[in-house]
């Protein structure tokens, strides 16, 4: 027996061959620093080149991932993937910072394929020159001349240079007294800090301005000159009484003109309405100033449409009023206008974008309306209707607007009849090969509504593997911010302060250029109110029900301390719905929203704040193409964010119970986990009570061993539907320090195969 079973092992041996282990090398990178040798010196915000020297070996796909240290604080990245092994050397060249002065130790740190670090060397930073170069008063001019008691801003731009983020100090000097400033600033190799401030206006004479900067550089401005010149002795209002009023055709309508004299004498006044800018009526009075003196003139409504109207005064000075509108309609009218998309929108090539006009009509009877869609001011669509109208509404239309040219596309409507009117031009945008960066947000400190009598800031956070160059920000329009970003991947960009802004709507934008030259926009609108609320209420331990002393609270900007009761008290916040937070060292934050009213006294719900530690947050999952179609794939990202103390082990999980076909993006790779696998249906997988369970339908898992607080990740996966119908996912991540455990969401009325909660994401896939 025992022959028989050595002969068969034999047999098999002869039938089968032997395969070896494989003898291909993992990919291995070498690092040399090259530059700077010898300790060099160079003076403050000159050019010192650092230059490293990367030498691949081994087999295979692999990514160059390592950074300069300067300081010990992290410098210039560099990230790039290549296929092993490389047939020449790899450089990386890029500026050090020198900013600061005095001595700096640097080497590079090597963190994939392999950690490794060069030896260290130092560079010297001769101290900063006292120049007026890198200091620029955009405002005012010198020799501006402003009348008494009109808005005046001094606006200056300061050059810097390095990496990092800066509190830039100094102090403005207006007619000989200091106005000490604080301002912080993240810069990536150069950057233009815009520091303003308000002007006095309520004296008569000269006066100067000028700016000193003490730190990080030491910059003095020219001296600016302005002059503060008597109020204009006349002004002239229009009455807004008629804006967007609508009057019948062949009746009349009323203005009020109100003209203000300041000075004391006897005038002449000669003045003309305006309608569409052409002269319809004539006013010619006498009057005994000083005072207010209001006048009636009327309109005849002529023909159909909207009509602007404006007073122009020749004598004794000559000047313009405001603007107004009104609308001439007869029996029957229209007023067209549209509602959808908004202004700014944006959608992916190809992706389905419906128009919505909306065509407001009243009066009675029947009335035909032609018009025509203009897209790029090319006609697109012609529209004929007949509407039979039998009180005022709105009509709505809807169109699909095409979304196969990449780029910026201008959209209105023109009608031609009954009379001829366009409505107000909207931009959209469709993303094709230039694809938005990989993660973008962008907060505004403090959120909308905001009191009229704060500025504000924009924080960009942005992550893209090609390479951030530029990023520029616009309030209203006007350019605030223009800075460089060197090609960094990663940015967590705060602008410089801007405003006080006056009360009423605003709009932001944000433009990302990468090293393509492709720019991204990102477009958002806010709020500032007047400021005259007050917000109280109390800050407690939620285990002990106690007060907690010295805790920050925060409110639109506003920040306080609460006191030994664990009380605060906030004035002059701006009316409407804002977010009250509460934050302290020991423990995690806490917020509520509350509605503050002007002139009230508004009390918050009690914030409790729990022990800190670990605080996944999942704040943001989408998908891409929008359309996914049957057989063809689509990525699931899936945005994860640290909100409470750093983190030792962190799991983001990602399940799909209607069993599609998932796979880890190798995207997710680049940020390098220490765990990613897919387990499908049959794998053995740990049950939230500690007991393996074999999975019953797909869950992509990926851990860190450490996550900083703050900090960012997104996960992604690849998704292949075999057939359409709506798949859902359920998502959810889990942080954990010493016995601390924290999940995210912490309450869901769905439980995951493992028994956790999760926040469910649906994604409707069409045929084919």
């Amino acid at each position: 027996m025992k022959r028989i079973a050595f002969a068969l092992v034999v047999m098999l041996s002869l039938s089968f061959p032997v395969f070896s282990a494989s003898s291909v090398e993992p990919p291995h990178c070498t690092v040399t620093l090259e530059a700077p040798v010898g300790n060099p010196t160079v003076d403050a915000f000159g050019n010192l080149v650092g230059r490293v020297r990367f030498i691949l070996t081994g087999e295979g796909k692999t990514a160059i991932w390592g950074r300069f240290i300067v300081d010990g604080q992290e410098g210039p990245t560099y990230f790039k993937t290549l296929m092993a092994p490389s047939p020449e050397p790899i450089v990386f060249e890029t500026f050090l910072p020198t900013s600061l002065s005095g001595s700096h130790e640097i080497y590079f740190e090597l963190i994939s394929p392999n950690e490794s670090k060069t030896s260290l060397t130092t560079y010297t930073v001769n101290p900063p020159k006292q120049d007026t170069s890198g200091i620029k008063i955009i405002s005012p001019v010198n020799g501006q001349i402003v009348s008494q008691g009109d808005f005046l801003e001094a606006k200056t731009e300061i050059l810097l240079k390095g990496q990092g983020t800066y509190e830039i100090s100094g102090k403005w000097i207006v007619d000989g007294v200091n106005h000490p400033f604080t301002q912080k600033m993240q810069v990536a190799w150069q950057a233009v800090a815009k520091v303003s401030r308000v002007l006095p206006t309520n004296i008569l004479g000269g006066h100067t301005v000028e700016l000193v900067v003490d730190f990080p550089m030491t910059y003095k401005s020219v001296p600016i000159k302005y002059t503060v010149s008597q109020k204009d002795s006349i002004s002239a209002v229009l009455d807004l009484v008629i804006q967007n009023t609508t009057v019948s055709i062949d009746g009349t309508t009323k203005v009020k003109i109100k003209i203000n004299v300041v000075q004391t004498g006897s005038f002449n006044l000669l003045g003309y309405l305006l309608v569409n800018g052409k002269a319809q009526d004539k006013l010619e009075k006498i009057v005994i100033g000083p005072g207010e003196f209001t006048y009636e003139m009327i309109i005849p409504a002529q023909s159909a449409g909207p009509h602007t109207v404006q007073f122009k005064l020749v004598s004794p000075v000559e000047l313009f009023s405001n603007t107004t509108t009104f609308r001439v309609v007869g029996e029957s009218w229209v007023w067209p206008g549209i509602i959808y998309p908004g202004d700014g929108t944006t959608v992916t090539q190809n992706s389905p974008l419906v128009a919505e006009l909306g065509i407001k009509v009243g009066g009675k009877g029947t009335i035909k309306v032609v018009g025509v869609w203009m897209i790029d001011d090319l006609p697109y669509r012609d529209y004929e209707q007949m509407l039979q109208i039998t009180s005022e509404t709105i009509i709505l239309e809807k169109m699909p607007l095409p979304t196969d040219a990449p780029g910026w596309h201008r959209l209105k409507f023109r009608m031609t009849w009954p009379y001829y009117e366009e409505t107000k031009e909207i931009w959209y945008r469709v993303w094709g090969r230039e694809q938005p960066p990989s993660f973008l947000q962008v907060i505004m400190h403090p959120q909308s509504p905001y009191s009229n009598y704060q500025s504000f800031q924009l924080q960009v956070r942005a992550q893209d593997d090609r390479g951030i160059k530029n990023l520029c920000a616009y309030v209203d329009f006007a350019k605030h911010v223009d800075v460089s970003m060197g090609g960094m991947m990663i940015i967590d960009y705060i602008t410089p302060t801007i405003g006080p802004l006056p009360v009423g709507e605003h709009a932001w934008s944000v433009t990302l250029t990468d090293l393509d030259g492709l720019e991204s926009e990102y477009v958002g609108k806010f709020v500032v109110t007047k400021s005259s609320g007050v917000l109280e209420g109390f800050v407690l331990n939620r285990i002990t029900n106690g007060p907690i002393v010295d805790a920050e609270v925060s409110c639109a900007g506003h920040l306080t301390k609460t006191d030994v009761y664990g009380k605060y008290r906030i004035d002059g916040l701006g009316e409407g719905e804002q977010v009250v937070m509460a934050t302290h060292q020991s423990y995690r934050s806490a917020e509520a929203r509350v509605t503050i009213f002007a002139g009230v006294t508004t009390n918050a719900p009690t914030l409790y704040l729990d022990d800190k530690g670990p605080l996944p947050f999942v704040y943001q999952i989408e998908h891409w193409p929008q359309v996914p179609k049957t057989g063809e794939s689509f990525v699931l990202s899936v945005y994860v964010r640290n909100d409470g103390s750093d983190a030792n082990l962190s799991e983001v999980a990602i399940s799909c119970p209607e069993g599609a076909v998932i796979e880890i993006d190798p995207d997710t790779g680049a940020q390098y986990p220490s765990f990613a696998y897919v387990y499908y249906p049959g794998s053995f997988i740990d049950h939230r009570d500690g007991q393996q369970m074999r999975t019953i339908h797909p869950v992509a898992i990926v851990r860190w061993n450490s996550w900083g607080s703050g900090v960012t990740r997104k996960v992604m996966i690849k998704v292949s539907p075999q057939e359409p119908k709506p798949f859902n996912f359920w998502v959810r991540a889990m942080m954990s320090k010493g016995l601390s455990k924290e999940i995210f969401p912490r309450n869901s009325e769905i439980t995951d195969q493992q028994g956790y909660p999760i926040k469910e994401y649906r994604v409707e896939v069409q045929p084919k």
